[in-house]
Order: C-alpha cells, then sequence, then structure tokens
C-alpha cells in the first residue's frame, strides 16, 4: 500500500537553493565538501569530492549545493587552456587532478610556470575523458517532482501508478510527460539513474550484490543484467576485487 511515512518524500519543489550563470572562461567546479547538482541545458550532473566538473567557457549553467556543501569554481581563460572543447567532462579527482586544483586554488602562492604546467595536464585530462551525460529531466512541475524524487531515493519500489497519485496526475499523462520532454519512458528513466547511481557506488568500492540493493534490485543477476545493457560492461568491470558487503 502507498502510504505517507513509509515511503520516499515527493519533491514537488526543489530540495535547495540554487544559482545559475555562465562564464566567459573555462571553469573546473571544484568540492571542498558535500556535493551538488549542475544543470546543464536540462541535465543534470553531480559533482563531490571525487569528482569534479568541466564547464566549457559561455555554457549556462545551475549549481544546486547540498545543504552545508563547500564548492569553489576553478577558472581558466580560454587563452590558457589552448584547445577547442565544447563539451561538458566529468573529471576523476586522480592524485594529478588533485595537484592541478591546488595550483588553481592559490594563483598567488604558484609561479606562471607551475599554472601553465598544471593547465597543460589539466587540458590532456579534459581531452582524453568521455564527454560526460547525464539524464534530461522533464520540464512539467508535476513530472520533475516525480523524476527528483527518483533520483534521490533509487531503490524506491513505487510503481508508476503511485507515483503519480502523489503528484496528482494521471499515469498516462506521467509518462507522456517523461516521453515528450526527456525521450526515455518512465520505466527507462529509472533504470538510467538506478545505473548512475550503481555506477557511483561501485567506484566507490561497494559490492555488486550492495550496489543492487540500493537501487532497487532484489536479485543480483537481474541488476547485472540490466547494467550491461546499460554501459555495455558487467558491474564487476567497475569493482572486480569484492570489498565484502559494505
Amino acid at each position: 500500500m502507498d502510504t505517507a511515512g513509509t515511503d520516499p518524500a515527493f519533491f514537488a519543489e526543489p530540495p535547495r537553493e540554487s544559482w545559475g550563470y555562465a562564464h566567459e572562461g573555462h571553469e573546473l567546479t571544484w568540492v571542498i565538501s558535500g556535493g551538488a547538482t549542475l544543470v546543464l541545458d536540462g541535465a543534470h550532473f553531480r559533482v563531490d569530492p571525487e569528482r569534479a566538473l568541466w564547464i566549457p567557457a559561455g555554457l549556462a549553467h545551475e549549481v544546486r549545493p547540498d545543504p552545508g556543501s563547500l564548492l569553489l569554481p576553478l577558472y581558466i581563460t580560454v587563452a590558457e587552456f589552448g584547445a577547442r572543447e565544447t563539451r561538458v567532462r566529468s573529471i576523476a579527482r586522480t592524485p594529478e587532478i588533485e595537484e592541478v586544483g591546488r595550483v588553481l586554488l592559490q594563483p598567488g602562492l604558484t609561479t606562471a610556470t607551475e599554472r601553465a604546467a598544471k593547465i597543460a595536464l589539466l587540458r590532456r585530462c579534459v581531452c582524453a575523458e568521455a564527454p560526460a551525460s547525464g539524464p534530461r529531466y522533464p520540464a512539467d512541475p508535476r513530472a520533475l517532482g516525480v523524476a527528483r524524487s527518483l533520483a534521490a531515493f533509487p531503490a524506491s519500489p513505487l510503481s508508476m501508478e503511485q507515483w503519480a497519485r502523489r503528484a496528482a496526475i494521471s499515469a498516462r499523462t506521467l509518462q507522456r510527460h517523461f516521453v515528450e520532454e526527456t525521450g526515455c519512458t518512465f520505466g527507462q528513466w529509472r533504470t538510467h539513474v538506478r545505473m548512475a547511481a550503481a555506477s557511483d557506488l561501485l567506484r566507490a568500492g561497494h559490492s555488486v550484490a550492495y550496489v543492487a540493493v540500493q537501487v532497487g534490485y532484489t536479485n543480483p543477476p537481474a541488476f547485472s543484467t540490466a547494467f550491461g545493457r546499460e554501459f555495455g560492461m558487467p558491474p564487476s568491470a567497475l569493482h572486480p576485487e569484492p570489498v565484502g558487503t559494505r
């Protein structure tokens, strides 16, 4: 039964404050603590202490920080960067990239030569990364509330009909908004956000069985099949060495 208090809340409104802007130069969105969601051309991307986001010059974006988070945008001029790179990239914060961040965060404490060397390293990393992608969210406020809830609670077992009732909308209309505004059916969209969440958990070192449950699968083989269909590889490719069920 669909009862309040036992299921995820319906996000009818944005759960946190946000702001939007665009810059003449490139930006590397850098998280000191916490995390944030960035919205670019309708697609949503997450940044946290493990991944930064490369945003090309002139691209309008909205920042939605998690409560208590600390973010610092790192700016690089178009002339400094050199290469023409117009696509958003999610950048893993490897030790090398952490060193880039350290230099860019302290412009007065590093030499021009050191800054140029770190920007050259960043350029190689940005150009080597595959373009980042994120699920496009529906524009209708009711469907958007459902989408936010699905992304926040990927393990929720609620059906499309149950979510539609929470949003005071018919299931048929909810499905239509997802198809017309995201290009995906409700079920496809939920699978996309579940697999995105699973990818993050696997990279963090969690076991396949644990991750399956966290994104709504009681059957690990079914999860592995869905993951393979989404990414073209088994979940073990992101987490080859089991580390228990943490």
